[in-house]
């Protein structure tokens, strides 16, 4: 699996042209179903080299629909995939990831959007 930097974004797991449906991008829930391993807790004092290590051998995964589980994320992702849509995920620890059926599964992390350094 190529995990490429959160900062610039990945397409993880999916082809994002080859498909007609319509793309709909939604952030991420700070809520998640597993609790992150210490290493996937981001620190400002962490380095983004680092921090992919860590999510390429984290050990627990779970497809994103099942790891997020803030009310907003669960009921947009419902919207989206009940009406046909495609559903992609704007993730501060993982950058853009695939959220539909087949999609790569995902570790727990900690981690922000944020100008003060609580992110990747």
């Amino acid at each position: 699996m190529n995990y490429l930097s959160p900062k610039i974004g990945s397409l993880i797991g999916h082809q994002w042209f080859w498909s007609d449906k319509l793309k709909i991008l939604i952030n991420c829930s700070n809520t998640k179903k597993l609790d992150p391993e210490d290493s996937l807790i981001w620190s400002p004092d962490q380095n983004v080299a680092d921090w992919e290590r860590s999510i390429a051998s984290a050990v627990e995964r779970l497809h994103p629909g099942e790891m997020y589980t803030g009310r907003a994320f669960n009921s947009q992702q419902k919207i989206i995939l009940d009406n046909g849509h495609e559903l992609w995920i704007m993730s501060a620890g993982l950058g853009v990831i695939f959220g539909g059926e087949g999609a790569t599964e995902i570790p727990s992390y900690e981690a922000t959007f944020s100008p003060t350094g609580e992110g990747p």
